[in-house]
């Protein structure tokens, strides 16, 4: 309500002049009265747009009027209206953009203006770029006051109830509108949205009505019952009124207030069934509150007080009542008492108020909209398909464990193989070599035994060991590089060439005793018939 005596508040109950002037600043110009043809003013403000209380309205009110012998442009322009009776102070009475402008031609010339308050181009505004650019998480607060500095709006200085709630990134949708932000703003602080007649956004209240006990028969005087004082901003007399029409019923108080996710279940609750449920859903900006439980709680000591008749009340004009306030009509068997929730003032001389307030008596059962079912098929749909990756990622993985098992046991037989094979060849032991060709390079063991050593050519580069017994060497040819032993045994020396190379002439092969055939030998009493080639062989020996 704006602030005004009560003297004049009771101006516009009674029968006094009254002046409406509308001004367009850039343009320097004014209508009054005699610009203005008739009763032609109308000033349309609402604050709910649903049947039942949805704590978002955020509607943009409508101006219209019509002037005489007009014939400038102004669409577009900012305009200002404000309302006096008789001497009183001038009442704001709107402030915004003129929209259309139209002429017509009867007795005399007319044209006829629609204005729109600054929301009205807000609400359809595409602000998705601006949402993806906020970094999140974001407090409540802060969001609201980016928002507010990028549509150019100024805000009535204000604490909402979750403030201090931080919101995650929540909207994925193509297109975000300006419309759909301050609403959903509105509806998780328990407020209502609405340009005031100070050219400011307010977050509209609806405060709980404290209903006046009169005298009365069974009343007062009384122990316990007393007179108190109302709250409302205005009551309404049979003298102010025309019509009311009203609902048998207050409205039930809200007990419990409960925020429904994107796929249609409850994310946060607070309070009890004993009275009506009110159902948070489709608001998108919910679904990140941070705290469910918290946030539910402010909400419902924010509008747990809201119960009023609803009624439509035709009465005398009254320019200072706003959307949001609380009235109380007196009838003959009643006492009603309800919030504007929209209103119409028509008029200038004549001025009237239409004021209406809709509700059922017990909110319907929470049912989802076409859009909640999509959005939840969609969550459904999301969360299949994040379960079936999950699964493939669990089954990619149990697939990778047990591939790294059969590799970890293929590796350990390999192991062990190896441990096998490196235990079997801790004695090298060589039962038979039978080839056409061999050649060793290097043979260097503690024990080297070579049983049977039948070839056509047989070179061995060194023989290098503490014990090196050849059991029988039969091969045409017969090399052996270096034979370096302390014990050198050859039972048996069939060739038809045998040489000990050079390197054995030069004293390389030692031996304290040297056998063939059994029959042992040193340098002092070698005496035994060698076959051809034996003179050579004690040469290399370097004992002839």
């Amino acid at each position: 309500m704006i602030n005004i005596s009560d003297d004049e508040k009771a101006l516009y109950k009674g029968v006094v002049h009254k002046t409406v002037t509308i001004t367009v600043p850039n343009r320097n110009i004014s209508f009054t009265n005699t610009d203005l043809i008739k009763e032609s003013v109308s000033l349309t403000e609402r604050i709910e747009t649903e049947r039942n209380l949805s704590f978002k309205g955020c509607c943009a009110s409508v101006f219209s009027f019509s002037v005489n012998d007009f014939v400038q442009d102004i669409r577009g322009e900012y305009i200002e209206a404000t309302i006096q009776a008789d001497e009183g102070t001038e009442i704001p009475l709107f402030c915004g953009y003129v929209e259309t402008q139209s002429n017509r031609t009867f007795e005399d010339y007319q044209t006829d203006f629609v204005a729109y308050d600054p929301l009205y181009k807000v609400l359809d505004r595409d602000v998705t770029a601006w949402y993806n650019g906020l970094s999140f998480p974001i407090l409540v607060r802060n969001m609201r006051n980016s928002f507010f500095s990028l549509v150019g709006i100024t805000q009535e200085t204000a604490t909402l109830v979750n403030d201090n709630q931080t919101l995650t990134k929540t909207i994925d949708d193509k297109v975000i509108t300006g419309g759909d932000i301050l609403r959903w703003l509105c509806q998780i602080n328990g407020r209502f949205g609405l340009i005031g007649r100070d050219k400011k956004f307010h977050y509209v209240q609806l405060a709980q009505a404290i209903e006046g006990l009169y005298p009365a028969d069974d009343l007062y005087p009384s122990d316990t019952l007393y007179p108190r004082e109302s709250n409302a901003s205005e009551e309404i007399l049979k003298a102010v009124y025309s019509a009311i029409s009203y609902q048998p019923f207050h409205t039930d108080w809200i007990t419990k207030v409960s925020i429904v996710g994107k796929d249609g279940a409850i994310k946060g609750s607070a309070g009890d069934s004993t009275g009506d449920e009110f159902y948070i859903s489709d608001n998108k900006l919910a679904w990140g509150l941070g705290n469910m439980a918290q946030a539910t709680q402010a909400l419902l000591n924010e509008v747990q007080g809201t119960r009023y008749t609803p009624a439509d009340i035709d009465a005398k004009g009254l320019p200072y009542l706003e959307c949001g306030d609380i009235i109380i009509a007196n009838t003959r068997r009643n006492v009603i008492t309800t919030y504007i929730l929209e209103r119409t003032l028509k008029g200038i001389q004549a001025l009237t108020d239409a004021y209406g307030s809709d509700s059922d008596q017990s909110r319907p059962p929470y049912v989802p909209t076409v859009q909640a079912g999509i959005d939840a098929n969609a969550a459904a749909t999301e969360n299949a398909l994040e379960r079936a990756d999950d699964a493939y990622d669990y089954a990619g993985t149990a697939k990778g464990r047990a591939d790294s098992a059969y590799n970890y046991a293929g590796t350990a037989d390999g192991h062990a193989k190896d441990a096998q094979d490196t235990a079997d060849g801790a004695i090298t032991r060589i039962k038979a070599i039978e080839s056409d060709y061999i050649k060793t390079q290097d043979l260097t063991a503690v024990y080297a035994t070579i049983d049977n050593l039948s070839t056509k050519y047989a070179t061995i580069g060194a023989l290098d060991a503490t014990n090196a017994n050849i059991a029988n060497l039969d091969t045409k040819y017969a090399t052996i590089g270096n034979l370096t032993a302390t014990n050198g045994r050859i039972d048996s020396l069939v060739a038809g060439n045998t040489v000990f190379a050079a390197v054995a002439c030069q004293g390389k092969v030692s031996a304290a005793e040297f056998a063939i055939g059994g029959t042992t030998f040193t340098k002092q009493n070698l005496n035994v018939r060698l076959a051809s080639g034996g003179t050579k062989l004690m040469t290399y020996l370097g004992w002839g």
